[in-house]
C-alpha cells in the first residue's frame, strides 16, 4: 500500500492551521498566501521550524512557463533549484533557446509589469491575459527597441487606442471565434457577441481538461470556475492524500467513459465501437520485464489491474513484478490502449458511416440493371 504524504500544521496570522498535505503548503507560499519562513510542524520533527529551512521551494509559474516555451516537459513537485538549473543547462548549451529564453524572459516581465500597472491604478486592461502575450509578441517582433523602453502605462493607452472596450465586445464574434467554438462543441446562439466567445474562449484555453474534470467528478470536487493549473493541484493534492484511490478511479472511469459517448456518436454508437474495441483488444501486445530479485513485490491491487487491462499476458512474469516495474508497466498500457483506443473508434467510426453510403450505391446500382434487363427483355420480345 502506498504511503499517504506527510500531513503539516503551519501558523497563520498567529493561528494553527491544518493538517495539510506538504504540497498544499508549498503552493501557499509560492502563490503569497503564506510567508516563507511561517512556522510549520509535521510528525518527526522535534520544534516548529520555518517553512523555507523544511519544504523546498516550488517552481513559480513563470519558471514552469518559461521552460515550456522551450520546448521542455515540467514534472510534478518542481522546485525552483530544479528549475534553474534545468534553464541554465539548456540555455547555456544551445543559443538558439538561449535567445528565445531571452526573448520570452522579456515579454513575460512586460506582461507582468502592464498586469501589475491595472491592479494597482484601475485602468481598465481592453484584453485577456492570454491575449495579451500575443499582442505583447508581436509588439515585440515589429518594434524591438521601443518594446523595453515603453512603459505599463504606455502600452495600456496603446490598447486602450487600438481595442476601444467599450465597442468591440457588441460586435458580432468573428468566423474565427465561431469556428473555434464550434470545433470544441460549445452552442452558439444568433448574434453571440465578441465579448460572449471571448470569454469562452478564454475559458476553453485556460480551464481544465476533459481528463481533469472527470478526475475532479469522481473526486468530489466541483470543477466550475477552475483553471488547468488549479486543477492539477486539486488532484495532486488529492492523490497525496488518498494514494490508494487510483485504482478505483480506474474502474469508475472505465464505467463513465462506457455512458459518456464522445462528440458525434449516441450511445448506442458508442456502445457498439467500444464492444468491437474489446474484441480486436488481442492485437495489443505487452512485454512484461524480467523480474529483479530482491526487490518490493507489485501490490495484489497493482496486479489486478494489470489484468484488467490486458487480456493476454504471461501470468508468471505478473506475479514477479516488482512494484516499480508494474508502476512503469502501468503507464506503457495506458498510453497504448489510448493510442489503441483512438486508433480504432476513428477506424469504426469511419467504417460504419461508409456503409450506409456503400449500401445506398449498391441498391441504385442493382435497381438500375434490373431496369436495363428488363426494359431489354420487353424490347426484344416487341
Amino acid at each position: 500500500m502506498k504511503q499517504a504524504s506527510p500531513k503539516v500544521f503551519f501558523i497563520r496570522d498567529g493561528v494553527q492551521c491544518g493538517p495539510v498535505v506538504d504540497s498544499r503548503v508549498q503552493r501557499m507560499i509560492r502563490d503569497g498566501e503564506l510567508a516563507s519562513d511561517c512556522f510549520v510542524w509535521k510528525e518527526g520533527m522535534a520544534d516548529w521550524q520555518p517553512a523555507n529551512s523544511v519544504l523546498p521551494r516550488l517552481a513559480t509559474k513563470d519558471q514552469k512557463d518559461g521552460l515550456r516555451a522551450l520546448g521542455l516537459s515540467v514534472r510534478r513537485g518542481l522546485t525552483v533549484e530544479d528549475a534553474e538549473s534545468e534553464l541554465a543547462a539548456v540555455t547555456s548549451a544551445d543559443p538558439e533557446k538561449a535567445a528565445l529564453w531571452n526573448d520570452w524572459s522579456a515579454r513575460r516581465q512586460k506582461k507582468n509589469q502592464v498586469i501589475a500597472f491595472c491592479a494597482s491604478r484601475n485602468p481598465p486592461l481592453p484584453i485577456s491575459t492570454f491575449f495579451l502575450e500575443e499582442v505583447l509578441e508581436h509588439s515585440q517582433i515589429a518594434n524591438p527597441d521601443s518594446f523595453f523602453t515603453t512603459t505599463p502605462e504606455e502600452f495600456v493607452a496603446l490598447l486602450n487606442e487600438t481595442h476601444p472596450i467599450h465597442t468591440w465586445r457588441d460586435d458580432l464574434a468573428t468566423e474565427p471565434q465561431l469556428r473555434l467554438l464550434r470545433s470544441n462543441d460549445v452552442a452558439i446562439h444568433d448574434g453571440m457577441t465578441k465579448g460572449e466567445a471571448h470569454d469562452l474562449i478564454d475559458a476553453l484555453l485556460n480551464g481544465p481538461t476533459e481528463g481533469q474534470k472527470r478526475r475532479l467528478l469522481y473526486y468530489g470536487i466541483d470543477s466550475i470556475g477552475v483553471s488547468k493549473e488549479q486543477a492539477t493541484e486539486l488532484i495532486d493534492d488529492y492523490i497525496a492524500a488518498h494514494p490508494d484511490a487510483e485504482y478505483g478511479y480506474q474502474l469508475w472511469k472505465a464505467q463513465y467513459m462506457r455512458t459518456h459517448p464522445p462528440a458525434g456518436m449516441n450511445s448506442d454508437q458508442w456502445g457498439e465501437a467500444l464492444d468491437w474495441m474489446n474484441d480486436q483488444s488481442e492485437t495489443m501486445t505487452v512485454s512484461l520485464p524480467d523480474p529483479i530479485p530482491g526487490d518490493e513485490r507489485a501490490s495484489p491491487k497493482q496486479i489486478v489491474y494489470i489484468r484488467s487491462l490486458v487480456q493476454h499476458i504471461d501470468e508468471n512474469k505478473l506475479q514477479s513484478l516488482t512494484k516499480a516495474q508494474a508502476i512503469s508497466l502501468i503507464e506503457q498500457i495506458r498510453f497504448q490502449r489510448k493510442v489503441f483506443t483512438k486508433k480504432k473508434a476513428e477506424e469504426y467510426v469511419a467504417t460504419h458511416q461508409r456503409e450506409p453510403k456503400l449500401a445506398g450505391i449498391l441498391i441504385v446500382i442493382i435497381v438500375a440493371i434490373a431496369v436495363t434487363l428488363a426494359l431489354a427483355i420487353l424490347s426484344s420480345q416487341s
